[in-house]
């Protein structure tokens, strides 16, 4: 079983605003991260779920690392624009599998490659080249619960 654990944790609440780092945050259901734009939009509209693929975003520590040392200076957490950066795990063993991270369960749906967006809204010229293959994997939230930084991040088993 690949386990690791929360890094950080980032909200961003409106379409281009800059990620708010928070050590708390409740994972809900078939939505995202209570305070995301994501889930924010979804009940402006009166929408009881977000489409599974725009729930939750995950990143490795390891591959920010790798990233940063590719472009030849540090990455500012947050920066990639993902909710959770883990540590230890990794996201390619996620892709069609359940992952529980704290007491929530989700799902690994795709990997989650990084666009010209993040390279127009970080300013950081190369940042999509250093993430391409790295950057994180997009999952749906099959069981809802408080997330904290720090709690265990584990793949389960099939």
């Amino acid at each position: 079983m690949d386990h690791g654990h929360i890094e950080w944790m980032h909200l961003v609440d409106v379409a281009g605003g800059e990620p708010r780092a928070v050590e708390s945050a409740r994972l809900l259901a078939g939505l995202g991260l209570e305070g995301d734009r994501g889930v924010i939009a979804a009940r402006a509209a009166g929408a009881a779920t977000v489409e599974p693929q725009a729930q939750l975003t995950l990143i490795a520590a390891e591959a920010i690392e790798a990233a940063a040392e590719h472009l030849g200076h540090p990455l500012p957490p947050g920066i990639t624009r993902r909710n959770l950066t883990v540590r230890g795990v990794d996201l390619d063993a996620g892709v069609g599998r359940r992952l529980r991270i704290g007491d929530a369960v989700v799902r690994g749906i795709e990997p989650c490659d990084p666009c010209g967006y993040l390279q127009r809204v970080s300013g950081i010229p190369g940042i999509t080249r250093a993430l391409v293959d790295r950057g994180g994997l997009r999952c749906e939230v099959l069981e809802g619960g408080e997330l904290r930084v720090g709690d265990p991040v584990l793949v389960l088993p099939d």
